[in-house]
């Protein structure tokens, strides 16, 4: 099998098919630290999941949905999944394309209202079937010219005003009306162009360090399935990737790589023959691995990196510090990941690449034919901007590139390491995937799976935090903001998406968007509002109409529709 490097990834993977079973649909439930947002809590008997089931463009056609209080009964569906600051969590509303919308007027096809009990005032209507469909609903609209025209359950006008003006029932005992859209201060136009596509999805995951394997063996056996569910369940995050650390890394108990016994004899091991996987690798990596391709009923892409060569094949003869691979030891560097690799393999564990370190070698023609893509990190992304990522796009267009490692709380300047309800970290997430992909980045990896509530284990005291946070005191665990950041994009956007343009007129700046076009021909759009007020958008396809979409201030939402 071809190899393909590139610095620092190798990725080379063949990955089956599967439909492992959904599960319920749940709430979060919520728990307020006064950090700025809520977390959901998961235990042995408890997570919030919320599966994505497309709608059909005959699901529901005439459905009841609700755009800023009033009622729409046409077009094709779509799914808004939103999650917010004031702690909404994946809320899912359907709305649909109207393909008659005008920037004034909204024609709106009504099904009967029942008496309300509060004539004055919009409210909720009834718990009676709608008449024609069986189609139970609650539903609000607003006045038109001042009156409100009610039916009740015999399907009669209940005022005579109303009877005078409203029109008739037509042939599938509907009505027509036209009521007028309430108008924001400035409407944000979009237009989705599928026919002009950019990169491809590899995939989305986060790191299966020794730390996160600690954590979650902390648990019991019930909580470590909603954990692993949360994250790889087709319900949960539908993670697709994953991080292997070759060795130890920092978040680690010790520091330590899979040839370190010549280290303590002062000597050299010529022919690998210390090589060995480590009780990490038995104990905190190998069976979540495996746990999570059973929950995908597939392979993950699964990214391999070392943290450090053995001592022994450094300058510093360290493995800590500054120290580089020693020359002469480039070919055993080569055979030590060969190495990890089949010893992986043999525990049933294909590894779809490798990062090789932080070198440049795309401009040696000899190194860079083995190159398929680039490896990056987001940190100090606030230095030098997402563009240059499309830079070096333009420069070498034929290379994938992928985010391989992400974490907040790490540098000198964030006092608090762990901030558990943080909002505002969750939109750095958000916005760091939304810039990268919008400039050539197919993938993002998080760190740590899951980390304490003091952001480790980590021997060098380097804590962070992490989208999960386990209290393994009371058996639970924390689903951060920034859990749901990720999974806006994660859950909605399976690999093999592609990144199509998604044109705008007058976006405030704090209004980030993207959009996808997956292999099942949905569209997906997401959105992350950092303002403090909401933003009202229209959307509109070629082939479907136009939505009109309030998206709430300080939110996340994502659009799918087929």
């Amino acid at each position: 099998m071809k190899k393909h490097w590139f610095p620092p990834l190798l990725f080379f993977a063949v990955m089956g098919l599967g439909n492992p079973q959904e599960d319920q649909d749940r709430p979060c439930i919520p728990r307020d630290f006064g950090r700025g947002s809520i977390v959901c809590v998961c235990n042995s008997t408890y997570c919030d999941f919320a599966s994505v089931k497309l709608l059909s463009p005959h699901d529901n056609a005439t459905a009841a949905t609700e755009i800023y209080g009033q009622s729409q009964f046409m077009g094709l569906p779509v799914q808004v999944w939103t999650s917010s600051k004031t702690g909404s969590r994946f809320h899912k509303s359907i709305i649909y394309f109207n393909q008659e919308l005008a920037d004034e007027p909204v024609v709106y096809d009504s099904q009967h209202f029942l008496s309300p009990t509060d004539s004055k005032s919009l409210h909720n209507r009834g718990k009676s079937p709608a008449r024609n469909n069986g189609f139970s609903f609650f539903q609000r609209f607003a006045e038109i010219s001042g009156l409100q025209p009610y039916l009740n359950e015999a399907h009669e006008f209940t005022d005579a005003v109303t009877a005078k003006y409203a029109p008739p029932l037509n042939e599938i005992n509907l009505f027509r009306y036209v009521a007028d859209f309430p108008r924001p201060n400035r409407l944000t136009k979009f237009t989705i162009r599928q026919d002009v596509q950019y990169q491809k999805v590899l995939g989305i995951g986060a790191a299966f360090t020794d730390a996160a394997g600690i954590n979650i063996a902390s648990l019991s056996r019930d909580t470590q399935e909603n954990l692993m569910k949360s994250y790889f369940g087709r319900s949960g995050n539908n993670y697709s990737m994953g991080r292997v650390p070759m060795g130890g890394t920092d978040f680690s108990t010790r520091p330590y790589t899979l040839d370190d016994m010549v280290d303590h004899l002062g000597g050299t091991d010529l022919n690998l023959t210390a090589f060995a996987l480590q009780p990490e690798d038995f104990k905190l990596k190998i069976p979540y691995i495996r746990w999570a391709e059973s929950i995908r009923n597939e392979s993950l892409k699964l990214v391999a990196s070392p943290w450090s060569a053995p001592a022994w094949m450094k300058t510093n003869n360290d493995i800590k510090g500054r120290g580089v691979l020693k020359t002469e030891y480039y070919q055993l560097w080569a055979d030590y990941f060969v190495r990890f690799l089949r010893d992986y393999q043999k525990e049933g564990i294909n590894i779809w690449g490798v990062t090789t370190g932080k070198y440049l070698i795309l401009d040696d023609d000899s190194s860079a034919r083995y190159v398929d893509g680039i490896g990056t990190h987001w940190y100090f992304d606030f230095l030098v901007g997402s563009d240059v990522v499309s830079r070096f796009h333009k420069k070498y267009p034929d290379y994938f590139i992928l985010q391989t490692e992400s974490c907040l709380g790490f540098t000198p300047w964030e006092v608090e390491k762990v901030i558990v309800g943080s909002w505002s970290r969750a939109e750095q997430y958000l916005e760091a995937i939304i810039r990268d992909m919008r400039n050539w980045v197919g993938g993002f990896l998080d760190w740590n799976l899951a980390l304490d509530l003091d952001g480790g284990p980590n021997w060098a005291k380097l804590t962070a935090d992490a989208a999960i946070l386990v209290n393994h005191s009371r058996d639970e665990f924390f689903k951060q903001p920034i859990f749901y950041a990720i999974g806006h994009i994660s859950k909605f956007v399976p690999p093999d998406s592609v990144r199509i343009d998604l044109l705008v007129k007058d976006a405030p700046r704090n209004l980030l968007h993207i959009a996808f076009l997956r292999p099942d021909k949905a569209v997906v759009v997401i959105f992350l509002n950092r303002l403090n007020y909401d933003v009202k958008i229209s959307l509109y396809d070629k082939d479907r109409g136009t939505i009109r979409v309030n998206i709430p201030a300080l939110s996340f939402q994502t659009l799918v529709y087929q």
